[in-house]
């Protein structure tokens, strides 16, 4: 959740010149005539961002549900505590120099968490049957 927030608290040109820095580096590795998508190219940097920081967030959450031994039918309580982030966290952005609270953003964090939260439920699930056999 820091990590999260340090990101969020950056301003605009520095959240730009970082997610510039990572666009170059692709466009390098792809090689070819990424010039005129280079645009198009940010925003898929930008946006896979944001995934991955909820992704990484919805694992962590659910699995701390997961350890203190709640079923994996109450994961929703990870995912709506992980979407509430989401808000509080475009709200933040908010009162941050050059940027804007985009529900749009809100929706990719929730679905990066959603995705965590799934990928370690599937995870723990297949261990415990995996265990329960031996």
């Amino acid at each position: 959740m820091t990590v999260i927030f340090v990101f969020s608290a950056q301003p605009a040109t520095e959240s730009s010149a970082l997610s510039g820095r990572a666009t170059g580096f692709l466009a390098k590795l792809l090689g070819g005539e990424l010039a005129q998508q280079l645009q198009w190219l940010e925003f898929i940097v930008r946006k896979t961002a944001h995934f991955s920081e909820y992704g990484l967030l919805g694992v962590l959450a659910g699995g701390l549900l997961l350890a203190y031994g709640h079923p994996p039918r109450r994961q929703w309580i990870a995912l709506a505590g992980c979407a509430a982030y989401a808000v509080s966290d475009e709200l933040h952005q908010a009162f941050v120099p050059g940027r804007s609270p985009g529900l749009r953003d809100v929706c990719i964090d929730s679905a990066g968490a959603c995705a965590g939260i799934l990928l370690v439920t599937a995870a723990v699930l297949m261990w415990r049957r995996l265990h329960a056999r031996r």
